[in-house]
């Protein structure tokens, strides 16, 4: 008979599984996927939160980036309004100052009376022609202390007075025109006239006589008959120095130089150009027809000589007689003149001045506007767009600069050996100076800054800069190097002229910088400070050359006033 066993029991005690107790709680149905589900949703939710505050971010960082950029922008306008105000300033104290100036000139002219007016030609005592003055609207580019000669040519259309034909600098689109020379004994700033009878009464009443015998130009000899012995001209003197900067609390008084008149040495003409002797004992000028030399202590003159004479009888008033370029060999015993007739000529002063026979040195094409020496090295720059090196014993030319294809596009108006003779600096109207070395007759290096023609070049004395003015009112200073290689913009850039700068010049220790101007002063420049501090006036025509001893410290300066200054630099 079947008999049921125990029923199974339903109560919760764990069960023993191979004699272990089983304690995992029993699983719903569908448990294990739900959970995963809100897992997977919960991690959605959390990474488009993340990406929302990502996108934020990003739009925080451009925000942020955009505002620097205004802020800096902003920043960098208001700097350029503080800049450009602070110009202004400067500009509107240096107007004021100058009008102050001008106002006070024109009540000492007043006071002094008018000057005498000429009604006939011009005496020995006027320059034939001057440099236009500042109320003159300036033309540009030829040599501001070129004098006009006779239109001559058939196409006048292409010719500048001051300048040869074949030179003409290109034609400014301000329609500058050349600066021209002022007779001392006129008001106004009218030029004269220009016809070829005018300048022929102007050459024969202004130029000095040479001696009477009829061969002693022919050899272009110094006369025994020298001119008259300059007179002192009388000229009340300005020196306007300028403030110094917030920034600078230096008291010395080394800083601020100053300019002792030592002579005075009237000419018959224009002086052209000046030029100490490297030993500072002698001064050299060039005016209409002469060059002379002086001495600096005494203001005696101790030698003359006299361009040579017209080719032919009807070239006289054609021909450009104007001595524009001087210098002494280094050891001052010769004088080197650029001479009417494309020639430089060079004198031995030690010898009897009416047997001294000049050595001509004959291949330039045009004008001659410069020259410098060292060793036995005499260099010339020319209207003809070409520097020479010569030999100062033999007179051979021993190499022509500027044939190559970067060369001078224009009249070379200034140049300048380096104290080591190693490198010549060449100025030109095309706006460019150039660096050659003098060894290997090869092209250093173009100095490209100015924005009109150049009209001064010069070498500081330690040979480590050069300094070059122009037409656009203008000094620079350039680093060279030994190899003739300079920065491609210059170091220092000087401002204050109010006209065409003509000249430049170091002082002999190099610790000024002295500019001539159209704008009749001399400034004297600070190089360490890059600013101007002593601005000399008085002069009423432009002041056409400035050179410093290499020895001592003398300044000479030649103008359209026909004299030249001598000045101690202390």
């Amino acid at each position: 008979m079947y008999r049921p066993g125990p029923a199974p029991s339903t109560s919760s005690a764990p069960r023993q599984v191979n004699g272990a107790m089983n304690t995992r709680p029993p699983s719903s149905n569908g448990g294990v996927p739900a959970m995963a589900a809100r897992v997977v949703d919960l991690l959605d939710s959390a990474k488009h939160e993340i990406d929302v505050v990502l996108q934020q971010l990003l739009v925080v960082q451009a925000e942020k980036v955009d505002l620097e950029r205004k802020v800096t922008a902003q920043v960098a306008e208001m700097n350029a309004i503080l800049q450009t105000v602070k110009t202004l300033e400067q500009n509107q104290r240096r107007m004021r100052q100058q009008y102050d100036e001008d106002i006070e000139r024109l009540r000492r002219q007043v006071a002094d009376g008018p000057p005498q007016q000429s009604s006939s030609a011009p005496s020995n005592n006027s320059a034939p022609f001057h440099l236009r003055g500042p109320d003159v609207p300036p033309r540009s580019a030829p040599m501001a202390f070129l004098p006009p000669r006779a239109p001559q040519l058939p196409s006048p259309s292409t010719r500048l007075p001051g300048l040869t034909p074949n030179l003409m600098p290109k034609e400014d689109s301000r329609g500058m025109h050349p600066p021209s020379i002022t007779p001392n004994n006129t008001s106004n700033t009218r030029s004269l006239p220009s016809s070829p009878a005018a300048k022929k009464l102007k050459s024969s009443s202004s130029s000095p006589q040479p001696t009477s015998s009829p061969n002693a130009g022919a050899t272009a000899t110094p006369s025994t008959t020298t001119p008259a012995a300059p007179t002192s001209s009388k000229i009340k003197w300005t020196f306007t120095y300028a403030s110094r900067p917030s920034s600078d609390s230096s008291n010395d008084p080394g800083d601020r130089p100053a300019l002792d008149l030592v002579h005075t040495i009237d000419h018959t003409s224009v002086v052209c150009c000046v030029r100490f002797s490297s030993d500072g004992r002698y001064l050299a000028t060039g005016s209409h027809e002469t060059a002379q030399v002086f001495d600096v202590q005494s203001g005696a003159r101790t030698f003359w000589a006299q361009r040579p004479p017209p080719t032919t009888s009807s070239s006289a008033s054609e021909e450009d007689a104007y001595v524009r370029a001087v210098c002494f060999s280094p050891d001052g015993t010769k004088l080197v003149a650029g001479m009417p007739q494309h020639t430089v000529r060079l004198w031995d002063m030690h010898k009897d001045e009416g047997s001294s026979s000049p050595l001509s040195l004959v291949g330039h094409a045009a004008e001659i506007y410069s020259v410098d020496a060292s060793h036995d090295l005499i260099v010339s720059g020319s209207a003809d767009r070409s520097v020479r090196l010569w030999n100062m014993r033999s007179g051979t030319c021993q190499a022509i600069l500027g044939k190559e294809e970067d060369g001078p596009g224009d009249a070379v108006t200034s140049v300048a050996l380096s104290p080591d003779g190693k490198l010549v600096a060449a100025a030109s109207l095309d706006k460019i100076v150039r660096i050659w070395d003098v060894e290997t007759a090869k092209l250093m290096d173009r100095l490209e800054g100015h924005c009109d023609s150049v009209y001064a070049v010069a070498f500081a004395p330690d040979g480590k800069s050069v300094v070059s003015g122009s037409l656009d009112k203008n000094v620079m200073v350039w680093d060279v190097t030994m190899s003739g290689k300079t920065t491609t913009r210059p170091r220092m850039l000087l401002q204050g002229h109010k006209d065409f700068v003509l000249s430049v010049a170091y002082a002999a220790d190099g610790r000024w910088i002295m500019s001539g101007s159209k704008d009749r002063s001399v400034v004297c420049w600070d190089p360490r400070l890059a600013r101007s501090v002593l601005t000399l006036g008085g002069y009423r025509n432009s002041v056409i050359s400035v050179h410093g001893s290499s020895t001592g410290s003398y300044v000479a300066t030649g103008s359209g006033d026909s004299f030249a200054c001598v000045w101690k630099l202390q």
